[in-house]
């Protein structure tokens, strides 16, 4: 189609009903001037003319933007015999700007920068209207060098885009009066194709760069996705390590080198294993959170720290000239419920801005990885404590299974390591106030029997501990092992002792109770230094041990209290007897800790008479004493005051049923024994008691001569048994702590009973009185193991055979 074809397509469309009549205006003058620019530029310039508009219809780049640019110059020059011509273009600053230029030289517009109203180009900007100059001196010009150029007239256009304009085209012509209208027209429809080519590219460029941000927004969130997921499992805070710069290290920033995470321990800041570290990283991996250090800092004040440049991190004085093989860093703190537990620092060979996009994707990363460390600390935390409950039960199961004290804190030891230590120790106060080494127990059994066999070095250790616990005062002291031997040696051959020991961590417990000072707990490590978390489980062991020694001294106490005290309510020794053997033994309960209420005595009434008892009065301690010494007592009065053996037990009971309460009580056999050349005569009273044995020629039979209770009824009459023991025949008693005494294995034939005593007592039936006695005891005990429930009170009676009695043995 050529431009005559054109014009009488607009004449047509012109001529039928449409658009407003300035539309049609338009296109006439569009019309007239294609016509006039044929007629003058010939059939070459209308076939560029449908050439460009192709050219145009296609542009939506930077680059095609340019090509129209400089084509459009190249044939308005032509068409309009111009000796320059170009397009200025508005800058952020809303300045006008060359962005291409033709027929003059780069210096005419390279220097101009109009601002909108000032000079032509400012002038046309601001009134959106053509300007035809055709005397150049005689409006303003802005640049010098277009001004001295020669030039001497100009015509511009405004460029439009959406009612908006964005710059201006222009040409000019060293003539005077060189344009007219009709040229500001042709500019003004190549200005109106121009500037819809500029949105065309606007848009595409925004629609170019929308894609390529959330192509990279969605690239981000795959990165995070994975990098939450990845977090997201049960993970170890050296697994987190391992996992965020192993698989995901790439995820985070393919251009970053160094990848870490540190975590706060107490008063220090320590890099966990399994990061991407450089060659120098070693020398920082456990610094103190007061150094003047990236990661402390942003510890400090919780705020991210962005190093740009290599000169931003040699600020901080200890990292000048440092071999770090980075020129930028991010230090980001790791932050959950406003609590720092650590730096995420990411390290890159280059330079780095760290654009707004960069700086918030590496802030997520801070705070997923924060979240998963947190996670694994509640996880540690609760298995510490698990393990911490577990222990504490052990050690006190162990301090409670014996109440021997040194057993006891042995087996708590043995608890103790290597669980929590490598070596362990309990010095206890002696009664002489110096500390005493109870027990030790190292881990090495080699090591362990060889300290076990040392004997311990009074001066040394005594002065060691002393000295720890003037230091601890009073609470768990952590001794780090770098300082352990110069804080606990006492001299140099102390010194190189605890250097073979090769320690490297101690926890020193002092031990106390009411107010006491009991001892020391030593605990040592000779790989794994000790925590904090270490020292508040050790306070709680060192609460436990001193429960356990405090006990156990109180116990030892009582117990000697208790025998001392059983020891007053039994005769010294046995009164001898004319023509018969007595024997008596008293075994206290295993728990020893009070007074029982078992007891026997032998005394004579008169010149040819003697008593014998035996009895178990109810209930223990201070009061079954008063009672067994009111018992013990007031037979002996009563029989001294000449009473027959029932009066004797009446009188008793009458006092006890006076003197105590309903709940208290007492068993007794009474037995008065008279000389007689064949034997022995006696008269028996078993008022509630388990019934005497009698032994006679190889057997064994149960003494019938049972009464009532002492102090249960007021009334109760007594009646005695008489029989007389002839040569040889014994009588042997015991109190129900032999009858019920129960069986280590508390089977189902738990109690030794009354059958197991008439067989003891019938196998020994040759026996004297003293071995009719042991035969009894041995038995019980080695049916309990060794252990009592209760006291055990044992007499055997028995008359001197004919022959002993003649000088001979028995």
């Amino acid at each position: 189609m050529n431009i005559e074809d054109e014009a009488a397509m607009v004449a047509e469309g012109a001529s039928s009903p449409g658009p407003a009549e300035e539309s049609h205006s338009r296109d006439l003058d569009q019309l007239f001037l294609l016509h006039s620019a044929a007629l003058q530029t010939g059939e070459a310039l209308a076939q560029w003319w449908f050439q460009w508009r192709a050219e145009v219809q296609d542009a939506v780049t930077e680059e095609s933007l340019d090509t129209v640019l400089h084509d459009s110059l190249d044939a308005i020059s032509q068409a309009l015999r111009a000796d320059g011509v170009a397009v200025l273009l508005a800058d952020d600053a809303g300045e006008l700007v060359v962005r291409a230029a033709r027929g003059r030289p780069p210096e005419l517009f390279g220097a101009v920068g109009v601002a909108s109203g000032a000079g032509m180009a400012g002038r046309v900007f601001a009134r959106r209207q053509p300007w035809v100059v055709e005397d150049l001196s005689a409006i303003e010009v802005v640049s010098e060098v277009l001004r001295d150029s020669g030039v001497r007239s100009l015509v511009a256009v405004p460029i439009s885009v959406g009612g908006r304009v964005v710059g201006v085209l222009h040409a000019d012509s060293y003539q005077l009066s060189f344009f007219d209208d009709g040229d500001a027209t042709l500019l003004s429809l190549v200005a109106d194709r121009l500037g819809a080519v500029m949105e065309r590219v606007r848009l595409f460029r925004a629609e170019t760069s929308a894609r390529a941000e959330a192509e990279a927004v969605a690239s981000r969130l795959e990165r995070l996705q994975r990098i939450t997921v990845a977090l997201s499992r049960d993970l170890t805070a050296e697994e987190v390590a391992g996992t965020l710069f192993g698989d995901l290290a790439g995820t985070i920033d393919d251009a970053a080198t160094v990848h870490q995470v540190w975590l706060v321990q107490g008063d220090r800041l320590r890099l966990v294993p399994g990061g991407h570290v450089s060659e120098t990283t070693t020398t920082f991996s456990d610094v103190s959170l007061d150094d003047s250090l990236p990661g402390p800092e942003v510890v400090r004040s919780g705020e991210p720290m962005w190093l740009t440049t290599r000169k931003e991190i040699e600020s901080f004085s200890s990292l000048a000239g440092s071999r770090l093989a980075v020129e930028a860093l991010a230090v980001l703190p790791l932050a959950v419920e406003g609590r720092v537990l650590g730096v995420l620092v990411v390290g890159y060979r280059d330079s780095n801005l760290f654009e707004e996009e960069d700086r918030f994707f590496l802030t997520v990363v801070a705070r997923q990885t924060a979240e998963s460390l947190h996670r694994a600390e509640v996880r540690q935390a609760r298995l510490r404590a698990s393990m911490a409950n577990a222990l504490l039960a052990d050690v006190s199961a162990a301090l409670g299974s014996s109440l021997d004290l040194d057993s006891a804190l042995r087996r708590a030891l043995g608890e103790l390591v290597p669980r929590v230590a490598d070596l362990a120790s309990f010095h206890v106060f002696d009664e002489l106030g110096l500390p005493r080494r109870v027990a030790v127990v190292h881990r090495d059994p080699e090591v362990d029997t060889a300290i076990s066999d040392v004997p311990e070095e009074a001066t040394h250790e005594a002065d060691s501990v002393l000295a720890t616990l003037e230091a601890a005062g009073g609470r768990p002291l952590l001794v780090p092992g770098r300082r352990f031997v110069e804080e606990v040696a006492l001299g140099p051959s102390h010194a190189e002792r605890l250097r073979q020991l090769e320690i490297t961590s101690a926890i020193a417990v002092p031990l106390s109770a009411r107010g006491e000072q009991l001892g020391l707990l030593g605990l040592m490590r000779v790989e794994e230094p000790f925590t904090k978390d270490d020292v508040d489980l050790a306070g709680q062991l060192g609460l436990r041990a001193s429960d356990a020694i405090d006990n156990a001294l109180q116990h030892e106490r009582r117990v000697a209290v208790a025998r001392a005290l059983q020891a007053s309510l039994l005769p010294p020794e046995m009164e001898p007897v004319p023509g018969a053997e007595v024997a008596a033994l008293f075994h206290p309960s295993s728990a020893g800790a009070d007074v029982g209420g078992d007891f026997y005595d032998l005394f004579p009434v008169g010149s040819d008479r003697w008593v014998l008892m035996i009895g178990d009065v109810s209930g223990s301690g201070a009061a079954a004493a008063a009672l067994t010494a009111q018992v013990r007592h007031g037979a002996r009065v009563a029989a001294r005051a000449g009473l027959e053996p029932a009066a004797v037990v009446a009188a008793v009971n009458a006092t006890l049923d006076e003197t105590t309460g309903s709940e208290w009580f007492c068993t007794m056999v009474y037995v008065e024994m008279v000389p007689h050349p064949d034997g022995i005569d006696l008269q028996v009273i078993c008022a509630g008691h388990v019934p005497p044995l009698v032994v006679a020629s190889g057997t064994v039979e149960e003494l019938r001569c049972q009464a009532p209770l002492l102090g249960v009824l007021p009334s109760a009459v007594f009646d005695a048994r008489r029989l007389r023991l002839a040569p040889g025949h014994a009588l042997v008693m015991v109190t129900d702590g032999a009858t019920e005494a129960r069986a280590s294995d508390r089977g189902s034939e738990s109690f030794f009973g009354e059958d197991r005593l008439r067989q003891v007592v019938a196998e020994a039936a040759g026996s004297d009185a003293q071995g009719l006695v042991d035969a009894v005891a041995g038995a019980v005990l080695a049916h309990t193991g060794g252990q009592l429930d209760d006291d055990l009170a044992l007499v055997a009676l028995r008359a001197i055979p004919a022959r002993a009695r003649d000088g001979e043995p028995a």
